[in-house]
């Protein structure tokens, strides 16, 4: 048969099914991440999820999807009491994705600087984050991880940032504690 005409063909779509580029989804929502793992396993594509609020409650389904979820551990996000099952915003999150194979990435809530939250020491949000994911059960491997080597596997420049290997890029700081610590 002769090939079908290209005509109206979405070029990004096809460059995400060829691998060519990542598909990026903003999804909190366990129904929609269900929808995204199951359309990520059906056309072999690998999705990185932004958000990702209630992926604890389908964990598994995103690890067979060679998801990566990008989350934030201090947001919050009521059950739906209207749903009978499992919901919500858990502490857990960041541990059952890294559980289930689900390479995680840590980013602070606001984008800018904040001097409130803890004694106005939220202008340094971003060790806070991975902190309060190891205070859910995350391996502090895994949080260390969660930002630096992993973040730059999501944009696609780890083999010049994000870890320290001969060769790479690098920034490096000395603290006088736990760098995930809220008082180093």
């Amino acid at each position: 048969l002769p090939e079908p005409s290209k005509r109206g063909v979405d070029n990004s779509v096809l460059s995400v099914l060829k691998g060519e580029v990542q598909a990026k989804f903003n999804s909190n929502d366990r129904d929609e991440l269900l929808g995204i793992a199951r359309l990520a396993q059906t056309y072999g594509f690998r999705p990185v999820i932004e958000g990702c609020q209630e992926g604890w409650t389908v964990a598994d389904e995103l690890g067979r999807a060679g998801a990566y979820a990008i989350v934030t551990p201090r947001d919050r996000r009521p059950k739906d009491e209207r749903q009978a099952r499992e919901g919500g915003a858990s502490i857990e999150n960041a541990a059952l994705l890294h559980q289930a194979g689900v390479p995680v990435a840590v980013v602070p809530a606001a984008e800018g600087v904040d001097l409130g939250g803890l004694v106005g020491r939220d202008i340094m949000h971003l060790p806070l984050e991975p902190g309060f994911a190891v205070r859910g059960g995350l391996p502090e491997k895994a949080a260390l991880e969660s930002i630096t080597i992993v973040p730059a596997r999501i944009l696609g420049v780890s083999h010049r940032v994000g870890s320290l290997e001969v060769g790479k890029d690098c920034d490096v700081i000395v603290t006088d504690g736990d760098v995930l610590h809220y008082k180093t």
